[in-house]
């Protein structure tokens, strides 16, 4: 890759959390620059852990599927719930895959928003 991006094979849990914050504050769109670098720092950290051992993405044992979020909070509630159980435990935790695709759910919802 020829651009300057670093990025941690790891979960950005603490990115996360900041995305949480600023929509629960009802400032997605006045934050939308620190919004933006979040999601970015979220996706190619996610590159960067499935590019590693993409064997980690599904070595969690999954859950049953919850039904898909329609609204961005409702998202946001959703992933907290899951993202609390593995904060501070680092990248040898695994995220099994229907936590990613809520994640990039949750990515989808916050673009849908700019557009």
């Amino acid at each position: 890759m020829s651009c300057p991006c670093t990025f941690e094979p790891a979960v950005q849990v603490d990115c996360l959390f900041e995305v949480f914050r600023i929509v629960r504050s009802g400032g997605l769109v006045d934050q939308k620059a620190e919004v933006l670098q979040h999601v970015g720092c979220v996706l190619g950290s996610l590159g960067s852990y499935l590019g590693g051992e993409p064997d980690l993405l599904t070595s969690q044992p999954e859950a049953p599927p919850a039904p898909a979020p329609a609204t961005l909070e409702e998202c946001v509630d959703q992933l907290e719930t899951q993202m609390t159980a593995v904060q501070g435990l680092g990248r040898e935790r695994a995220i099994s895959p229907a936590t990613w695709a809520l994640i990039l759910k949750l990515i989808e919802l916050i673009l849908t928003k700019f557009l």
